[in-house]
């Protein structure tokens, strides 16, 4: 029965259409098959590898939060028929993702630097402003910061051309939602003078006052906090309590989601 299909089928019909599709849910539901399953070495391996391939697969966004979990808890201390090298490499993805998973709290960014829209428009008339990386006003904590409805955070690299364009679409839809409650932060992730000074180039070519821009030229771990392997661009929505709702979503899509909501 193992070998067939029947076993897995019916496993993960419960899975995926019996229990409540709620990532909580699921991976309570999880621990106690698999817990159940470690009598039996074969099954164990067999229930393991079928749900955790069937989630770290998925397209649906929360599912990240289960094969988190799996791999944390499940794969990693367990899986001893997986090669060490997978084995470090899901150890990282784990350790990259844990912190910005759907339904957490976002993590701190220190030293956020936010500069002025009087900034912008000087530094394009002044060298040494446009290159002073020693200036804005410093934030240690964005979260206590907020006091909007939702806020977007936006992590961009001057030189990629999809955040720039991304970037021109999610000014376009601030536009449109900032008076349903929507506050944007962008974060520039260069830090260097150089980077900088193209910075201000794209804000003020751009237009892009009203909103947050922003960027943390004297630290990289928000890199490791918000992007990880993932890259540029990348999105998070975030709640009035600065909880992450949804992340790696388009422009585009903020409309339908907020009003949704």
């Amino acid at each position: 029965m193992l070998r067939t299909q029947f076993y897995d089928d019916k496993v993960m019909d419960f899975i995926t259409r019996v229990i409540p599709q709620h990532p909580d849910t699921i991976c309570a539901e999880v621990d106690k098959i698999l817990a159940k399953a470690q009598a039996n070495d074969e099954i164990f391996r067999c229930i393991l590898i079928s749900v955790f391939n069937h989630f770290v697969s998925s397209k649906v966004i929360v599912h990240e939060n289960v094969w988190v979990h799996l791999a944390d808890k499940w794969y990693i201390p367990f899986a001893k028929w997986s090669g060490d090298d997978y084995i470090e490499k899901l150890r990282k993805e784990v350790t990259d993702r844990k912190p910005n998973l759907i339904g957490n709290f976002a993590p701190p960014i220190e030293k956020l630097m936010v500069l002025s829209p009087e900034h912008f428009k000087a530094a394009a008339l002044d060298t040494a402003i446009k290159f002073d990386v020693h200036v804005g006003k410093e934030i240690q904590d964005f979260r206590k910061e907020l006091k909007s409805k939702y806020t977007v955070l936006y992590f961009w690299d001057y030189s990629c051309s999809h955040c720039k364009q991304g970037i021109q679409e999610l000014y376009q839809a601030w536009e449109e939602l900032k008076d349903d409650g929507l506050q944007v932060i962008t974060v520039q992730i260069v830090n260097t003078r150089e980077a900088k000074g193209k910075w201000i180039e794209l804000v003020n070519e751009y237009n892009m006052f009203g909103w947050i821009n922003a960027w943390a030229p004297y630290t990289w771990e928000h890199r490791e906090l918000y992007i990880g392997a993932k890259g540029v661009p990348r999105m998070y929505l975030l709640d009035e309590n600065s909880m992450i709702i949804l992340k790696d979503i388009v422009p585009e899509q903020l409309k339908d989601i907020i009003a949704q909501r």
